[in-house]
Parts: structure tokens; C-alpha cells; sequence
């Protein structure tokens, strides 16, 4: 099965899940595929999910495209596969999922597309273009994505010609690397090659002694408005000089619509015949408030000690074994939303004679990535010896501050003596 997911609308393992493909796969060649529209098979279940605790903010009836609840893709991918046969579809030994922003690359390498006579599209139009059609429901009410049955043979066409195969390669090496790309098997030896290729999407299994964050949003409000949302994440660590370790992280997010957005897509859809921008498929399509829930995973065990908003949870994940603050955040057009979480570590660093403090900063599958500032304030007493990464600056003060963008996990590493 191969996962189409919208990260315009983002969710745990990149982004709502609008349409999937069951593929038939005979000794490395591709018998069968069939697209199907994810509200088809769910609308021809009828029976009652309960969602997780989480999910009720948005639906009262859990269902298939609402299945990758978790930001480790095994764990989503088997929820997934039990979803698929729970509604009546078959069952599946591998499980792909793809964000729709990897299309931007590959029409980049296609160049435009004609579709049949709508007209082309290109890396610069095609979000909208396609968005449009289908929310707006234009090519009629019973089949609104059947703008995809003509876009997507004519688009296999063009991205299989011999001589795209090398830019093609690349593009999906990098969307790998960037989370865009995951992959699960029920069969061990093909989730292991999975696992040793980095495809897997698995999320790191934390050290007793290693710092880790992951800030991880889930769309609720039902509009694509991610692309306009520029996320900052500040992570500052204080370490005294008995080895105690308190983090603080701060999360922004802001919403960069604006008129000027508008005005640009009026003249887009007008070239193709749409005279009329209806203000509720607008704001579905990015103007629109974006709501999301947020889990910001922290070490199994961290304690909050303080927050600037009292609507902070502590909760566990048991499937992923860590600890994570959840909150609800709600960023309309042209403004920034915040918070500010203080806590403890779960673990002492030893100076005998030096001491190591390690961070793993995931990003989030799906996401564009993040601005992301990483900051350790050590005791003066503390004497800092070495540091990776090597881009790392010392500040007045004689903190040392890492600033880079989230579009790749993080590592960074410090040695303190006394």
C-alpha cells in the first residue's frame, strides 16, 4: 500500500492521508494498481473506533485516514495496515507512505504536465491547481478528484523517461533523508533493509544519559495551511555544577499568509477559467486559522517544572517510551503563536573528570523544517572542552549556541570538566 499523504495538512508521519494505492508486486514487477479515494472505504464502514484521547478534538469515530497517529511510521504503519482490513480492504505486507510536497521536485524535472484539456501544470502551480479542483469540488460532485485519473498516467509517463532516472535518484534520496519517504514490511528481512537504508522511520531509541526533543503537529482544523506556517524552536539547556540538567524550549509558529498570496492565486485560477474564489474553499486552502495539537517528546522521565501557558499536559507514550507535553495551538493568518516549557532532565551528568551532554533533535516527517537554535548555559565553574557540531559559537556570556535549519535530524555533543 502506498500512503499518498497531503503534509500541507500535516500529521504525525507527514501529512493527512487523502488517497493510497494497492499495489500488486510479482517478482520485482508491478502487476496491479489501483488508486482509491481514502473517504471511499471509510465511508462504506460503519462501525464505531473510539480514537485515542487526542483525536476526540477533532473526530468522535476513528477511521482509516486518521490512522497514522504516531510519529514513529512502524508503529503508524501497522495501525494503518489493521485500519485497511478492518474497513474491508485487503491486507498488505508493506506499507509506503510519500508526501505530496515531493511532487514540487519531480515536476521540476518533468517540467510541465498536460492534463488532458484543463491545461498544464508545473512545480509552481500544480498545490493549488489540483487543491482547487478537488476542494471546489469543479469536475463534479460525485468524482472530485478525478482531476488526478488524468493528471497521474500523463505524469508516470514523463517521470519514467530513461534520461530523468539519475535527477530522479537524487530527488528521492534526499526526500528519504528528509522524512518525506518512509517504508514499513511485516517481512523481518525487509524491514531490516528498510532499518540499514534509513527508510524506515523509526524514531531514535533514546540513551539513559542523552538529551532528545521532537516537536511533532497534527492538523485539526481541516485546512492546508502548513505551507504558510514558519516554525522557530529555541532549545536552551542549563547545566550546574553538581551535573543537574534543566532544558527549557520554546516553540513559535506563524502563519505568512497575506493579501499579496491571495492576489497571486486569483490571477493563477483565472488564467484556467476560474472566475470565482469562494471564501470558505480560500481559507480550506490556506488562509484559514491553523489548528493543531502539538506532543513535544522530551526523555522518558522529564519532569515539567514551569510553562508560560497553563493548558500544558504532561503525558507518556508507551509505544515510543518517552515523555511528551501536549498542548493545542491555534495561529491565524499574519500572527505568531508560543510556548515556553521548563523541564528537568531525568538523569545527572558525571564529572569523572569530564562529562558528555548529548542531543538528538528529530524533525518532523512531512515538515519544511525548522528554525532551530540549540543553547547550553554551563555553571561557570565548568570548563568546556570539546563540541560537535563545529559551526557551534561562543557567545559574551560563554554559552555556545548552535543555530541551523530542522530539515535533517540533529545531533550535537559537548565534554565539560570541573
Amino acid at each position: 500500500m502506498i500512503l499518498f499523504q497531503n503534509n500541507n495538512e500535516i500529521r504525525a508521519t507527514g501529512g493527512f492521508i487523502g488517497s493510497y494505492a494497492i499495489v500488486d508486486v510479482n517478482d520485482g514487477y508491478i502487476d496491479k494498481i489501483e488508486v482509491q479515494d481514502v473517504y471511499d472505504i471509510d465511508g462504506s464502514y460503519w462501525g464505531i473506533i473510539e480514537p485515542p484521547d487526542e483525536f476526540k478534538e477533532f473526530t468522535s469515530n476513528w477511521r482509516f485516514r486518521d490512522s497514522n497517529y504516531s510519529p514513529d511510521f512502524s508503529v503508524s504503519a501497522k495501525k494503518i495496515r489493521w485500519f485497511l482490513e478492518k474497513e474491508g480492504g485487503p491486507t498488505v505486507d508493506t506499507v509506503i507512505a510519500i508526501n505530496q510536497g515531493l511532487l514540487k521536485d519531480m515536476l521540476e524535472i518533468t517540467g510541465p504536465i498536460q492534463v488532458g484539456q484543463f491545461g498544464k501544470l508545473n512545480s509552481e502551480n500544480y498545490n493549488l491547481l489540483l487543491s482547487f479542483v478537488i476542494e471546489s469540488k469543479a469536475w463534479g460532485e460525485d468524482d472530485p478528484k478525478h482531476i488526478l485519473k488524468i493528471f497521474v498516467p500523463a505524469f508516470k509517463e514523463a517521470i519514467l523517461k530513461k534520461e530523468n532516472i539519475s535527477r530522479v535518484t537524487s530527488k528521492l534520496y534526499k526526500a528519504i533523508q528528509q522524512k518525506h519517504i518512509m517504508m514499513y514490511s511485516s517481512d523481518d528481512d525487509i524491514q531490516s533493509l528498510f532499518e540499514s537504508i534509513g527508510v524506515s522511520g523509526e524514531t531514535h531509541n533514546v540513551g539513559s544519559d542523552e538529551d532528545y526533543l521532537s516537536v511533532i503537529n497534527i492538523a485539526t482544523g481541516g485546512t492546508k495551511s502548513e505551507q504558510f506556517m514558519r516554525e522557530k524552536i529555541n532549545h536552551d539547556t542549563y547545566i550546574d555544577k553538581y551535573g543537574n540538567v534543566v532544558d527549557e524550549v520554546t516553540v513559535l509558529r506563524s502563519h505568512l499568509w497575506s493579501d499579496k498570496i491571495y492576489y497571486q492565486w486569483k490571477n493563477i485560477l483565472e488564467k484556467y477559467g476560474f472566475k470565482d474564489m469562494p471564501d470558505n474553499i480560500i481559507d480550506i486552502l490556506g488562509r484559514g486559522d491553523n489548528k493543531v495539537i502539538t506532543r513535544i517528546y522530551v526523555p522518558e522521565g522529564s519532569i515539567m517544572l514551569e510553562s508560560d501557558r497553563n493548558d500544558v499536559v504532561t503525558k507518556y507514550d508507551k509505544d515510543l517510551k518517552k515523555t511528551y507535553f501536549f498542548l493545542k495551538m491555534n495561529t491565524s493568518a499574519g500572527k505568531t503563536s508560543e510556548v515556553k516549557i521548563k523541564y528537568r532532565l531525568p538523569f545527572v551528568m558525571k564529572f569523572n573528570p569530564a562529562g558528555t551532554y548529548k542531543l538528538v533533535a528529530e524533525k518532523q516527517p512531512g515538515s519544511l523544517g525548522s528554525i532551530f537554535t540549540k543553547t547550553v548555559h554551563a555553571d561557570e565553574s565548568l570548563k568546556n572542552i570539546d563540541i560537535y557540531p563545529s559551526e557551534v559559537r561562543t557567545d559574551d556570556d560563554k554559552s555556545l549556541t548552535y543555530a541551523t535549519n530542522l530539515v535533517y535530524d540533529k545531533y550535537f555533543a559537548g565534554v565539560w570538566e570541573k
